[in-house]
Formats: structure tokens, sequence, C-alpha cells
């Protein structure tokens, strides 16, 4: 009966989070990280937080392994003029077109935080 309780209280105490299938995972990653950065600001949803996949595929294995098997996700380059020294920017975009395997990259240039408008533009790797 120890045994039956034991295995009982383990299956209790699973995270619902380990119970979400890698789809519905993949799916929630590429809201969260805005794999869909070409939609305009008024279709975006005012009540999702826009995290870098490389932040989200630090919180454990399972999420790194489904972050670092979805290229989509590493496809937008968020550049500010003001905020990088070309190697850590060189670095970053090898990165990122290494990650998005053959996808086209979306580089957005930010001059500055306040007001400032966002460039997208399409490279080829």
């Amino acid at each position: 009966m120890d045994l039956l309780t034991e295995d009982f209280a383990r299956i209790l105490h699973v995270p619902p989070i380990h119970k979400i299938s890698q789809d519905l995972l993949g799916y929630i990653f590429e809201i969260c990280c805005k794999a869909t950065r070409g939609l305009k600001r008024e279709q975006e949803s005012q009540y999702v937080q826009h995290i870098d996949p490389l932040v989200l595929s630090q919180i454990c294995s399972r999420w790194r392994s489904i972050i670092l098997s979805m290229p989509l996700l590493w496809i937008y380059v968020p550049v500010r003029l003001r905020g990088y020294r070309a190697p850590r920017l060189s670095a970053i975009v090898q990165l990122r077109a290494a990650r998005s395997r053959n996808l086209p990259l979306a580089i957005s240039f930010r001059a500055g935080d306040k007001g400032a408008v966002e460039h997208p533009c399409q490279l080829m790797p």
C-alpha cells in the first residue's frame, strides 16, 4: 500500500507545465517570442509579454530542446543602434542566422528607446 501511495503522491506533484504537449508549448513559444513580427501594432495582443527565445531556452532542458528545434523563433534580430558593440552584434546575428537555419532574418533597427521607429528589413542567409 505504501508503494501505491508514493506513486500517487508523485503523480499529483507533477507541475502542470510538464503535462503540456510539445506542440502546444511550441505554439505558446511562438506567441511569446513574437514569431509573427510582421503584424502591425494594432494586430498584436496587448496581453502577451514578448520574450527573447534565448531567455526562454534557459528555463529548462525540455524548453531549450523545443525552442532550438523551432527556426522561426530565431529569425527576428532586434538591433539597438546605441546599445551594441560590433563584436557582440556580430555574434548575435551569427547565432540567430545559425538557429534560424535557412529562413530569412528580419532585422529591426532602433535608434533609441523613446519614440523610436522600427524599420524591419529582410536579409537572406
